[in-house]
């Protein structure tokens, strides 16, 4: 045997102990990390149901490695033919331990293993992943491993034969994007997908995807700004619910219920509006619109119109004030 097949570790290959202890302290930190962010949210850890509570765990260690940037770490890792941590998604600790392992194995240093520490190992994250699927969106259907989740249009609220089709084609999940429409809207489609399930003889879940804050900022087009709001319409165009939007105080607060927007108006002119007042309004195309106030809040009007309406700032609109019961005297 010559001398270059007696080295253990060919520099040409990156094979070596140097190169494998490095790796081990790199990996030391990241292992002390995760530990540290799950040290920090301990509290609202164990405010998790015992049953996903593992999965919680593993979830806050994939987010602490993920804010981190592991790329060179990475590549040094695949150079010496161990796993990259690349796909760790169900068991991120127990990756980075037995990358780890690995390693002290190589370099001749004595491991014992972690795997108590680790809420999820390689074989037991997967079944944890593969059960939640299940309980969150059903089996799956028979021919397939996978579901077919699909995220329902506006149109959904009000067309009847759009959710049909839909279940007909495969849908195992229908989604309603809580970021857009209204409660309304979502108990309609909600509905729809039951109705359409039903007739289908097959199981169909609905999943309610709420919306989060977000920051979307872009250059404004050169124009008016104009503010169109439509009522909801079949397939015939017929309207079969009005427009509903919400008038409040520019400084307001809080929102208001059924509304999917609202507009900021003057104080002083919202302060005299009642539930039951007409307002009238010459939109942007000069079209004449009747405004119905439908309820009057702490946080401000619910009004509703039965035609499409285009606003602008420069819109003005006067009310009609509904007939007010007469005192009586004593």
């Amino acid at each position: 045997m010559n001398k270059r097949q007696q080295q253990p570790w060919p520099d040409d290959t990156g094979w070596d102990v140097e190169a494998a202890e490095a790796l081990m302290r790199d990996l030391w930190a990241l292992r002390q990390a995760l530990i540290e962010s799950e040290s920090q949210l301990k509290g609202p850890l164990c405010d998790v149901a015992s049953a996903h509570r593992a999965s919680a765990v593993n979830l806050v260690h994939y987010l602490a490695m993920r804010r981190m940037d592991l790329r060179q770490l990475q590549d040094r890792l695949a150079r010496m033919g161990v796993s990259s941590l690349g796909r760790a998604e169900t068991h991120v600790l127990a990756n980075v331990d037995k990358v780890l392992g690995i390693l002290h194995r190589l370099a001749g240093r004595p491991w014992s293993p972690l795997s108590r520490q680790e809420p999820a190992g390689f074989g037991h994250g997967a079944s944890l992943l593969s059960r939640h699927a299940t309980d969150l969106f059903g089996p799956p259907p028979a021919g397939r491993s996978v579901r077919m989740m699909v995220t329902l249009p506006s149109a959904a609220a009000h067309d009847a034969a759009l959710v049909a089709s839909l279940v007909c084609a495969g849908m195992d999940v229908a989604r309603i994007n809580c970021a857009h429409d209204g409660p309304l809207q979502w108990a309609a489609m909600a509905a729809a997908v039951r109705q359409a399930a039903h007739r289908a003889h097959r199981p169909v879940r609905v999943l309610m995807d709420l919306g989060g804050p977000k920051l979307r900022t872009a250059a404004l087009p050169a124009g008016p700004r104009v503010m169109r709001f439509k009522p909801q319409r079949d397939a015939c165009g017929r309207t079969i619910a009005p427009l509903r939007f919400g008038l409040q105080a520019h400084d307001a607060q809080l929102a208001i219920e059924g509304a999917a927007t609202s507009l900021g108006v003057d104080p002083a002119w919202l302060s005299r509006i009642r539930a039951g007042d007409r307002l009238d309004v010459t939109d942007a195309r000069g079209a004449r619109r009747r405004l119905r106030v439908v309820e009057r809040t702490d946080a401000g009007l619910l009004v509703e119109c039965d035609h499409t309406l285009y606003l602008t700032p420069e819109t003005r609109c006067a009310c009609t004030a509904a007939p007010r019961p007469c005192a009586r005297r004593g």
